[in-house]
């Protein structure tokens, strides 16, 4: 996303903007700047918008928040149905990422503001998510580019956390991430947890051996067939081929689970863990 604009942050004298954390709380806590940058062709007068209506989400936050970070982009240039994305990534307990797509600018920002309110209600009950199960966000895929012109264009790689499926699909719902790639708690193997497009959850491994460990209540499928292995050019045209917004595969070159992924931008990510 471009952030071709930033706002002056809006902290006052006293370093922000005091909160109740509930109805009954006996102390005030401050709001911190919120850092918003924008879009090359999104008006400032959106940046003060969406800084006033994330200031009232987070005004009855369960826990102090260090930072805000919110993102509004416009993709005219390219878009399919919904132009314009709105990010907000916030520093509380634990990391809150909030993602939403919208018709116009009054709407993504409207929508960005009541998926933030709803996320801090749901990291406030049991501590994390109270088990409230996220809708899957509509993809954020926004221009159909030609086969013939993607190309991968960002790599990652990080260590995977050893976690359940049960802790992988909260983070999922606390990032509004598609997927999560891990290491599986007690099956010692790369695992990889994604929703689809009726918010069911379906497990895939490397390794399909492991006996089903599952902790937890969590409405699972788990794949009986093991991650295809592939190499990177196999692995491409699978992806362009099958319509799916990504691809989990073991790599026949470095022996490790990778994910291909579609961008927002019609481009490919590359996704692997580090050794």
């Amino acid at each position: 996303m471009s952030t071709g604009v930033i706002l002056p942050s809006d902290q006052g004298p006293g370093g922000g903007e005091p909160f109740e954390t509930g109805p009954d709380a006996d102390e005030r806590l401050a709001v911190p700047a919120i850092d918003v940058r924008l879009g090359d062709r999104v008006p400032l007068m959106f940046g003060d918008h969406a800084r006033q209506r994330i200031r009232r989400a987070v005004d009855r936050a369960p826990s102090p928040i260090t930072s805000i970070r919110v993102r509004l982009s416009d993709h005219h240039d390219s878009a399919v149905a919904n132009p314009f994305v709105a990010q907000a990534d916030i520093a509380t307990s634990r990391a809150i990422r909030v993602q939403v797509t919208g018709m116009t600018l009054p709407d993504v920002v409207e929508a960005l503001q009541a998926r933030t309110r709803s996320r801090l209600r749901s990291l406030a009950c049991s501590g994390a998510l109270g088990w409230e199960r996220c809708r899957p966000q509509a993809s954020t895929l926004l221009y159909v580019r030609p086969v013939r012109q993607r190309t991968v264009v960002r790599t990652k790689s990080f260590h995977l956390y050893r976690r359940t499926a049960a802790d992988a699909a909260i983070d999922m719902a606390l990032m509004d991430y598609p997927f999560e790639m891990f290491h599986e708690s007690g099956v010692r193997t790369e695992s990889f947890l994604y929703q689809t497009a009726k918010g069911d959850y379906r497990l895939t491994r490397l390794d399909p051996r492991p006996p089903s460990i599952i902790p937890g209540d969590l409405p699972i499928t788990v794949d009986k067939a093991p991650a295809p292995e592939l190499d990177r050019y196999e692995a491409l045209d699978r992806l362009a081929l099958s319509g799916s917004p990504f691809l989990f595969y073991r790599d026949r070159a470095l022996a490790r689970g990778c994910v291909l992924y579609h961008r927002y931008d019609g481009y490919y990510g590359f996704i692997t863990s580090r050794r």
